[in-house]
């Protein structure tokens, strides 16, 4: 009787041991915080930029710009330079104000903006309807960008068990989250700068070499080569 008793044991014993073992080669459910559904391990945590719109509006004034709003556009231009590189759109009243004030205030606007830095290409003056009682000012309305910085190290799962071959949740994340606190600019993650004109003096050089047969590479710089020092060597 007793001996059954310790075959009973051993089974359960047994089945327990291999539940264990079963255990430990399953992962368990995806983590949360990372984008499973990346191509690539190095896409869980993409780089992103928000958008945050704002505007200013002005009062219209006769004698158009005062101090004051030159002031406030001067300081709008500054934070467009530092985070922008979006459209300002300069929106002038239809309705409900003096158009001819209207006209001259938003026009002097446009300008103060181009002399404070903003490319004439990123300023859009255009024609709104006002809703009654709002007094129908000028809007100066501008896009600028934050970039999007990921909370890393929120939750970490076994590394030492990854039966599928996942990526863990946190791969990633801390370069993408350096990137984004280093940019300069957070507008050149939501899209490209316009490139530079070419030179077409260099150009013309190259090509007018390339067809005489001459090297087109420029001179090598006699200054900047270099050499390994031989003092203290010697044979043995």
């Amino acid at each position: 009787m007793s001996s059954n008793r310790a075959l009973v044991r051993s089974a359960f014993a047994l089945l327990a041991a291999a539940a264990l073992l079963t255990a430990c080669g399953t992962t368990g459910p995806a983590p949360p915080a990372a984008d499973r559904a990346a191509l690539t391990p190095t896409e869980q945590y993409p780089l992103r930029a928000r958008e945050l719109p704002g505007e200013l509006k002005l009062a219209v004034h006769a004698e158009g710009l005062s101090s004051a709003q030159r002031g406030a556009l001067a300081d709008l231009a500054d934070h467009w330079a530092d985070t922008g590189a979006g459209e300002v759109t300069v929106r002038v009243p239809s309705a409900g104000a003096d158009l001819h004030a209207a006209d001259l205030t938003s026009r002097q606007a446009v300008e103060f903006l181009g002399a404070m830095g903003v490319p004439p290409g990123h300023i859009r003056r255009v024609g709104y309807a006002p809703e009654a009682g709002t007094g129908a000012p000028i809007v100066v309305a501008y896009v600028t960008y934050r970039a999007v910085v990921p909370r890393c190290g929120r939750q970490w799962e076994n590394l030492s068990t990854n039966a599928q071959n996942r990526p863990m949740e946190n791969f990633g994340c801390a370069v993408t989250a350096n990137l984004a606190a280093q940019i300069a600019d957070p507008a050149d993650i939501a899209h490209p700068r316009d490139l530079d004109p070419t030179d077409a003096g260099r150009r013309t050089t190259v090509i007018d070499k390339y067809r005489q047969g001459q090297a087109t590479a420029g001179e090598a710089d006699k200054g900047a080569s270099g050499s390994i020092s031989s003092v203290g060597g010697g044979s043995n």
